[in-house]
């Protein structure tokens, strides 16, 4: 009887192991899911901005009098769609993507302000963009070919996330109808008028870098393959930059380090 109490003791306890086992390895997985789950589909992993000053050159024969100038900023919004899932699924990869709500907070109404898409290609030029007072929707681009037929002067996004958003702001007109005064090291004649096209034009022409400050908010909307949206907003305080502009250009980049910039799913 002793010997058939102790083996169905051993037997309970061994059991009591089991269920205990299998339950720590539920309880354990399931805190797995729920952890992955938390994890963002899409993600804002970087934010570039490149700001700078340009011109256009109205006057005849290129003589530098009839100057209208101008200060740009461009935009370069990198996605993450892999800090979940590593490979590409239905869910992680864009099908629509657009820009909403944008909206401008400048420190004066000097000039004429809007935001843009901008082809990538001219990432860190001065260029005329088409004004803009709308949403901009990016085409979705899903095959090598696509990508090879586009000559990205309309809005385009990989649908797997693998290139920036490329976005434009332009704050033209700053001063129109500048006469560039002559260079004191090339004499007194209008050959010796030079300039370069950067962010020193502002400086030479006494534009002052705190009436051009200017803020900037949007938001991100995604589509996914699955019909599943996701929202991002982003705020960009100063695009603009500091007096290192009149030294030719200005950069800054974030690389957000919380889940402020996490998109949410609505």
């Amino acid at each position: 009887m002793k010997a058939n109490k102790k083996l169905i003791i051993s037997l309970i306890i061994l059991f009591l192991i089991v269920v205990l086992g299998c339950v720590s390895f539920v309880i354990v997985r399931n805190a797995q899911i729920a952890s992955e789950n938390k994890k963002p589909v899409f993600k804002i992993s970087k934010i570039m901005l490149y700001s700078s000053g340009g011109m256009v050159d109205n006057s005849q024969n290129g003589l530098l009098q009839d100057l209208d100038i101008s200060q740009f900023t461009d935009i370069a919004v990198y996605i993450d769609n892999k800090s979940r899932v590593q490979d590409l699924t239905p869910q992680n990869t864009v099908k629509e993507l657009s820009i909403c709500n944008i909206k401008l907070d400048a420190n004066s109404d000097v000039g004429s302000k809007f935001v843009n898409y901008k082809n990538p290609l001219s990432y860190g030029k001065f260029a005329n963009l088409q004004y803009n007072d709308k949403d901009i929707t990016f085409k979705g681009v899903t095959t090598n070919e696509e990508n090879n037929n586009s000559d990205y002067n309309t809005p385009v996004f990989f649908a797997d996330c693998s290139n920036p958003i490329s976005l434009g702001y332009l704050n033209s007109g700053i001063l129109k109808n500048y006469n560039m005064p002559e260079d004191d090291n090339y004499g007194t004649s209008l050959s010796a008028k030079t300039a370069v096209f950067d962010g020193s034009i502002l400086k030479k022409a006494g534009i002052k870098i705190e009436d051009l400050k200017c803020n900037l908010s949007f938001t991100i909307k995604i589509t996914n393959y699955l019909g599943e949206q996701y929202t991002c907003d982003i705020v960009l305080n100063n695009i603009v930059g500091d007096d290192s502009l009149y030294n030719g250009y200005y950069t800054k980049e974030y690389t957000p380090q919380s889940s402020l910039y996490d998109f949410v799913q609505i």
